[in-house]
């Protein structure tokens, strides 16, 4: 196998772990310059980066935390990724009694990096951290990244089901108290949407209020009990807005 144009590494922005307490890693993924890897929902084609944990007795982890995607298109076909360095985050709780002096965190990754190309890459990473009693000194090596990289999730935003309307092969969404002209909306569910479909966006200012309109795919289940994504205020700035939606619809 030839080495992927992708590296990966286990990083954690506090230098030690202390029992009975909720902390953050993160799998950095470098690829190199003009490849892109892909989100939870890749688009049209790809795959998305999974993690697979691997941590001792008592220890926990939270969902995968991904940062805001952006899309690209490969001869007509549309993928929904991050070009360049991408920190896949989540939280870790530790145990109240730990007894060793360390502890051992596996990560195995598998990911897919595309440019004209794509090509599978894995790693399986561990990082050694040592236990304190004490509350964590940080390291001043991967801190800022990290936090960069949490300001910049999207953010929650509390819909209900009635903002959600599923009719006629479309689906809409209805956001009270929002200007967004510009705002695109991607689902975490690969199957739900059709990526290649232009998303309407209607917008009043008496009400205040942004609606948003696009078809679903041809492969969306017939009931929808859920609807989870990602919505851009301008997808095309490098920085924009965003907000996560996660909503049980009564169906």
């Amino acid at each position: 196998l030839g080495q992927s144009p992708a590296t990966a590494a286990l990083l954690c922005p506090n230098a030690s772990v202390q029992p009975d307490t909720t902390f953050t890693v993160g799998v950095l993924l470098t690829p190199k310059d003009g490849w892109h890897t892909y989100w939870i929902n890749p688009g049209e084609s790809g795959l998305p980066t999974k993690i697979k944990w691997e941590l001792p007795h008592g220890f926990k982890v939270g969902p995968l935390q991904w940062p805001t995607p952006h899309p690209f298109e490969t001869g007509g076909i549309i993928g929904l990724g991050n070009d360049g360095p991408v920190l896949l985050t989540v939280s870790i709780t530790a145990p109240s009694k730990i007894t060793d002096d360390t502890v051992t965190l596996k990560a195995h990754v598998t990911w897919l990096v595309c440019k004209e190309a794509c090509i599978p890459g894995r790693a399986k990473l561990n990082l050694v951290l040592p236990i304190k009693n004490t509350t964590p000194k940080t390291n001043p090596k991967t801190q800022k990244l990290f936090q960069m990289t949490l300001d910049q999730l999207p953010q929650p935003l509390m819909i209900t089901a009635d903002q959600v309307h599923i009719a006629a092969g479309k689906l809409s969404l209805t956001l009270p108290g929002f200007h967004l002209p510009h705002a695109v909306f991607y689902a975490s569910n690969e199957s739900l949407l059709d990526s290649g479909a232009k998303q309407i966006i209607k917008t009043s200012n008496s009400p205040k209020q942004t609606t948003l309109t696009t078809a679903l795919s041809m492969y969306a289940p017939k009931t929808i009990p859920q609807l989870a994504g990602v919505l851009i205020a301008n997808p095309h700035d490098k920085t924009s807005k965003a907000y996560a939606l996660d909503v049980q619809l009564q169906r």
